[in-house]
């Protein structure tokens, strides 16, 4: 039995879900520590990797190739998000060419917004447990399921860092005390 709050938090999560998952515009969300912790479907498409293989990756990450619009390298610490995280601001028009596998670049703009905490939408804070949830849970073309044991694992070892500290304790009540399964929670949405 699933109970009334748990119902309204999948309700939530599957329509705000929803809606990023359409926007053409490819949404990338960042942890406090800069690791990328949700990708959509257009950031997805647009960098040529999963939602998995965005997942954890830093604007570090040499793999990027990233390259200013003149062609120069563009060092992981001044990419847009990690300005913003570091300094709390904004930044907007900022042109970075990124190399897709293929050796295909890709030329992104980036608008951080240096939402932190509270700030950010509950619905997107909920959107990114439950990403990461059914994702490792559930089998993909190039993967089995990876269970989920290791999924909730994976929120609980990062809560409070890369997820909301009160959805993942929601999260893990409904499926460690409330015995829901993943595809009870997909039935729920």
């Amino acid at each position: 039995m699933v109970s009334s709050a748990a119902r309204e938090l999948l309700e939530n999560a599957a329509i705000s879900a929803a809606v990023i998952e359409i926007v053409a515009a490819g949404i990338v969300v960042h942890a406090p520590d800069g690791a990328i912790a949700y990708a959509n479907a257009a950031a997805c498409e647009m960098s040529g990797l999963t939602q998995d293989q965005m997942r954890g990756r830093t604007s570090i990450d040499p793999r990027w190739g990233a390259v200013h619009a003149d062609g120069s390298p563009f060092p992981g610490e001044e990419h847009p998000a990690m300005v913003t995280l570091r300094t709390g601001e904004p930044c907007a028009d900022v042109i970075m060419g990124v190399d897709a596998p293929g050796s295909v670049r890709r030329w992104i703009s980036g608008y951080p917004a240096g939402l932190v905490g509270d700030e950010i939408s509950l619905g997107a804070r909920i959107i990114a447990v439950a990403d990461v949830v059914e994702s490792m849970a559930s089998p993909r073309p190039y993967r089995p399921g990876l269970g989920i044991d290791a999924a909730l694992g994976e929120i609980e070892e990062h809560r409070g860092v890369l997820y909301d500290a009160d959805v993942v304790d929601a999260c893990l009540r409904l499926f460690r005390e409330k015995g829901c399964t993943i595809d009870e929670a997909a039935a729920i949405a």
